[in-house]
């Protein structure tokens, strides 16, 4: 094994941050940009918002039929 393999074979171990970053922020093929992570943080909203929603439904409907009374402030 020559040196420049032994270089490259152990450069792709240690962790790079910019490299990932670079394709990251650059715009890939279509023109798209980091829209879509905005698009991504928007749709995690709505559906933390509908999911937490749902569960307070729930857990209010439970304690309902189970008769569990919270004492008033």
């Amino acid at each position: 094994m020559r040196g420049t393999e032994f270089q490259m074979e152990h450069s792709a171990l240690i962790a790079k941050p910019w490299h990932v970053l670079d394709d990251f922020f650059k715009p890939h093929e279509g023109g798209k940009s980091i829209f879509h992570l905005l698009w991504y943080i928007l749709i995690g909203l709505i559906v933390g918002l509908i999911v937490s929603t749902l569960g307070a439904i729930l857990i209010l409907y439970i304690c309902f039929k189970l008769n569990i009374h919270f004492p008033k402030t």
